[in-house]
């Protein structure tokens, strides 16, 4: 089902209008009442997000050490493989 939304205001009353293929809802409600709504949705901000993907090849062996690695260690291939870059960079210094 395809909802499309509609905000409409009409002289302090406000109206949000949810039209899909067979039906409307009409959400009525009055400037006081729309001013306390959050305008902002969905999760929150990290402050230090991982946003840049990348994709590398292992051989066979390499890929099942790690795997076994992150079982006995619960924690995901990525993680696995930032610690261990963590781990090379501080040797480095």
């Amino acid at each position: 089902m395809s909802l499309q939304g509609v905000f409409l205001q009409y002289s302090g009353i406000f109206c949000l209008t949810f039209r899909g293929a067979k039906s409307s809802i009409n959400l009525w409600s009055t400037e006081s009442e729309v001013s306390i709504l959050s305008p902002r949705t969905g999760r929150p901000k990290k402050d230090n997000p991982k946003n840049v993907s990348i994709k590398v090849r292992f051989e066979e062996d390499m890929n099942n050490a790690l795997i076994a690695y992150c079982d006995k260690h619960n924690v995901t291939k990525a993680e696995a493989i930032r610690r261990g870059l963590k781990l090379l960079l501080s040797e480095q210094k």
